[in-house]
């Protein structure tokens, strides 16, 4: 899982070859995707095993300042974000 205001490269597998290796920071958290299927058209059995998890999707801000959504199965984290108390409230 990313936080808002982490860091993060768009994996060399990304399916928009044009984003990947780019870089961008997490604006936004748009929860989770339950309706992927496997090849047979069957919803997956998201309990099964690790490797059928829901992909959990954010909206990126980019350099140029577009955003863009991913999964987290595209996304490699550089840093993340700190959070700081504002002590002076």
């Amino acid at each position: 899982m990313f936080n808002i205001g982490d860091l993060v490269q768009i994996d060399s597998n990304c399916a928009l070859k044009y984003f990947a290796g780019k870089i961008a920071i997490v604006v936004n958290n748009l929860g989770q995707d339950h309706t992927m299927t496997n090849e047979s058209g069957y919803n997956y059995d998201f309990g099964a095993d690790e490797g059928s998890e829901p992909s959990c999707y954010y909206s990126l801000l980019f350099s140029n300042g577009n955003q863009h959504v991913f999964s987290n199965k595209e996304l490699i984290i550089i840093s993340r974000a700190e959070r700081i108390k504002n002590e002076n409230r």
